[in-house]
């Protein structure tokens, strides 16, 4: 009769359910594990989704600004040749409207 292999126990609580062999921890170990994995990799494309959607937006707003200096120059070039009086500027909208988003 051979002799039966040790038994390790959690905690080093000797009770039925905290004590198996290390063939059986082995295989608790690396579903423990292949749990984590998950975890990590779903919440690392979590996190790399939201940093690129928050760099596109950043990108957006930076676009919309250099539009507005744009149309804002050239709406003072227009008011320098023509005399042409305007009473609001672009930029002025613009940034009032990204500080109401905020």
């Amino acid at each position: 009769m051979t002799p039966t292999p040790p038994e390790y126990c959690l905690f080093w609580i000797n009770h039925w359910s905290t004590c198996m062999q290390k063939g059986e921890w082995s295989g608790w170990a690396q579903a423990f594990g292949t749990f984590v994995a998950m975890g990590v990799a779903i919440g690392a494309a979590y996190l790399q989704a939201h940093f690129a959607s928050l760099l596109e937006a950043r990108r957006g707003a930076e676009r919309v600004r250099a539009l507005a200096r744009t149309l804002d120059h050239w709406r003072e070039t227009c008011e320098e040749l023509f005399a042409i009086p305007i009473a609001l500027k672009p930029v002025e909208v613009i940034f009032a409207l990204e500080s109401g988003l905020r």
